[in-house]
């Protein structure tokens, strides 16, 4: 299965973010399937085609993992999650407290606290395949 990871990228602390994508995507992977990240598949896209060739991803994927560490808004990530909308699951990862508009068009969604409990959360929704 493949697994679109959407997220806020604007204003957060790049290295950081980086730390909890690499988390996410080995939790996906550990369970037998491909995520993708665009931060760290590090294409060489620019800044005008991001959204195009996100959306491009998302065709391919099977499934949206959308990791939400609080409510600030993101332009990008609620692109991504309308999208996706009817056409593929979606699963919203969500530390506790943090909420947005746009899980009202979830499948799932789960609260974590910590990166380590996001982590097995993330294999317990994407079962190894």
């Amino acid at each position: 299965m493949k697994v679109f990871v959407a997220y806020r990228a604007t204003g957060e602390d790049q290295q950081t973010l980086l730390d909890n994508l690499r988390i996410i995507s080995d939790a996906v992977h550990a369970a037998g399937h491909e995520p993708y990240c665009t931060h760290l598949q590090q294409a060489d896209t620019p800044d005008i085609d991001k959204i195009k060739t996100a959306f491009a991803r998302i065709d391919e994927s099977d499934a949206l993992l959308v990791f939400v560490h609080d409510s600030d808004l993101s332009e990008g990530m609620s692109l991504e999650i309308g999208y996706s909308y009817g056409k593929k699951p979606i699963h919203v990862f969500a530390r506790r407290g943090a909420h947005l508009l746009g899980f009202e068009l979830a499948d799932s969604i789960t609260e974590w606290n910590d990166v380590a409990e996001l982590s097995a959360k993330v294999r317990d929704i994407f079962p190894t395949s």
